[in-house]
């Protein structure tokens, strides 16, 4: 074949990669996007259940564009021997083939937790078109009751859901995790803290019927990536004060010298210092230290906080509070027989051969906790109102 020849038959060949279009295109009107996905354990049945919150675009779009309102998404449902069988099955009941590129939030059922994380994990990590970046939270009863609710005012549920666990961080009483955070955590020889979400009461909607809403509920807490326990929102906060992730909270504490009233004091920033020693026995205790700061958002105290010795007593009141939720949480999580402070790593850590000396019956280490608290601002409110 001559050089025009060849030239010829490679410009043919290039027009033609040009014009085929993508061998393994999805047209979008053909999918279902899959924005929140539950899944539960049905103990009777030895079957795993997935319910799918699968968004409905035209109808998101007629309430953006303020035509008539209807549901935004619908929840398919379907059974299976393991999560990838169930999950599959979903092909049969839907209408449009499932998409789980979109995924926002992994709801997982007691019954399922309970069973163990790593057949979730497994197929959720092994799938390639789920990315390991939405949130995992656990429900104390069917996740695939919650698929059903409203979280006004978005218009999807599973976006709702989402902005309630990235605002978690305002009270600190819920930890967020995503995927590949909750496999790492699995692995730790620590237990893992994950965020529980459950149901308001019913109250009376703008529509005229009652609602419910979605409403963040402490922590589980998972030993050996199964559910052993639940801690409530006290006790999750104060294994998140030692944990080192209190991002901000709002702790009402008692006005000293007058019973029956409070001051709100903002936490604005918290830093935890965790440091296993050996005592003069050769054990190993360790040594906590919390560094808080905080300001004064508001009082029901009829005295100013502008002197030095009153923010004084107020830094030592917030420290007594605190040491409180930690407590707290020591009690419930040593009821569990869980580290949920996650002490037993750092202990692994800095002494390796101590460890696997004695980490067959220990799960709990002596802790020292010193809590060092500074009110920094009292706001631009010299002093309270006082009426004459």
């Amino acid at each position: 074949m001559s050089r025009r020849g060849r030239g010829l038959v490679a410009a043919a060949c290039l027009l033609a990669l040009l014009l085929s279009g993508c061998w393994n295109r999805r047209e979008l009107e053909t999918l279902g996007i899959i924005l929140a996905v539950g899944y539960d354990w049905d103990e009777e049945r030895q079957e795993y259940v997935v319910s799918a919150q699968m968004a409905k675009p035209q109808a998101m779009q007629t309430e953006a564009g303020g035509g008539a309102q209807g549901p935004t998404a619908h929840v398919f449902t379907a059974r299976g021997k393991t999560v990838f069988d169930a999950s599959r099955t979903l092909s049969l009941v839907a209408t449009r083939r499932a998409w789980w590129g979109h995924v926002q939030a992994l709801l997982i059922g007691d019954a399922a937790a309970r069973r163990g994380l790593d057949a979730l994990l497994d197929f959720v990590e092994r799938d390639g078109e789920t990315r390991p970046l939405y949130y995992v939270i656990v429900t104390k009863g069917w996740a695939g009751d919650l698929m059903h609710l409203r979280a006004s005012p978005e218009s999807v549920p599973a976006l709702g859901l989402v902005s309630l666990i990235r605002s978690a961080g305002a009270t600190s009483t819920a930890p967020s995790a995503r995927v590949f955070d909750v496999s790492r955590a699995i692995e730790a020889p620590s237990a893992a803290l994950i965020g529980v979400v459950g149901a308001s009461q019913g109250t009376a909607s703008d529509l005229g019927g009652p609602t419910r809403e979605f409403q963040l509920d402490g922590s589980a807490v998972f030993n050996k990536a199964k559910l052993i326990g639940y801690l409530d929102k006290r006790e999750t906060r104060g294994a998140l004060w030692v944990r080192g992730r209190v991002k901000s909270a709002i702790l009402p504490v008692p006005c000293p010298d007058e019973p029956g009233r409070h001051i709100g004091v903002e936490v604005i920033h918290a830093s935890s210092e965790v440091k296993p020693e050996l005592d003069q026995k050769g054990k190993v205790r360790v040594r906590v230290k919390l560094r808080v700061e905080a300001n004064l958002g508001d009082q029901d105290c009829h005295y100013q906080y502008v002197n030095l010795d009153r923010i004084e007593q107020l830094d030592r009141v917030v420290g007594s509070r605190i040491r409180e939720e930690v407590e707290a949480a020591e009690t419930a999580c040593l009821a569990l027989n869980a580290d949920c402070f996650g002490l037993t790593d750092r202990v692994m850590q800095r002494f390796p051969s101590y460890y696997e000396r004695v980490k067959a019956e220990r799960r709990h280490w002596p802790m020292v906790l010193e809590i060092e608290v500074r009110v920094r601002a009292t706001g631009a409110q010299l002093k309270p109102p006082k009426p004459k």
